[in-house]
């Protein structure tokens, strides 16, 4: 992939299945997910209802992607503008970690095509164990 930005721009249904083995729980997600162009990159938002245990409701997460190397990259930073991880998709594959101590998030990204690609964040430490796989498809 040789430009990132270009590549996510735009509105995406999402579906996210949720594994939560400490707590004995599956949950999923359906929903949408917007990439929308600013002057550093992309903002990212996501709705949708969840459905976990005996909760369901609407869910909200905001993200922002910005530009600051090649085009096939980005640094993903949460709405304060603290660090989250790096994405690299210049092969169209990406792992990356994110440290929350004392948890440790580790996440693997796929792209299946122009219209559809995925990520699958495994969390473990003493508060977590879960799997949490999104699939990201064009609208």
């Amino acid at each position: 992939m040789s430009d990132l930005f270009s590549y996510l721009e735009g509105d995406w249904r999402i579906e996210r299945r949720i594994d939560d083995r400490k707590l004995g729980e599956t949950g999923t997600l359906a929903g949408v997910a917007s990439f929308t162009p600013d002057a550093d990159g992309l903002d990212y938002s996501e709705t949708g209802t969840l459905h976990i245990g005996s909760y369901s409701g609407i869910a909200e997460r905001r993200l922002r992607f910005r530009r600051g190397g090649p085009p096939e990259t980005a640094d993903i930073r949460f709405p304060d503008g603290r660090h989250f991880y790096r994405l690299d998709l210049g092969r169209g594959e990406w792992q990356a970690r994110h440290d929350c101590p004392p948890d440790i998030y580790r996440l693997a990204t796929l792209v299946t095509d122009a219209s559809c690609w995925r990520q699958e964040w495994i969390v473990s430490g003493p508060r977590k164990d879960q799997t949490i796989t999104t699939i990201f498809h064009r609208k």
